[in-house]
């Protein structure tokens, strides 16, 4: 709803996140469950959620 509520300018500006693919998982993580490959959601924790998490903080810092 991030991506709605801002009128998609928001996302945009933090461009090196591939803001569809984490919606994505999201959906099938939620919805695929039983489709979910723990390897994969392995990887994605150790390699990716850093990265978000480092331009969420980010985000917090420009909004406020």
């Amino acid at each position: 709803n991030l991506d709605k509520l801002t009128n998609k300018e928001l996302l945009p500006i933090y461009s090196e996140i591939p803001w569809k693919r984490v919606m994505g998982v999201r959906d099938i993580i939620v919805h695929h469950y039983f489709d979910v490959d723990a390897d994969e959601i392995f990887h994605i924790c150790k390699n990716d959620i850093p990265i978000l998490h480092a331009v969420i903080k980010r985000m917090i810092t420009d909004l406020n």
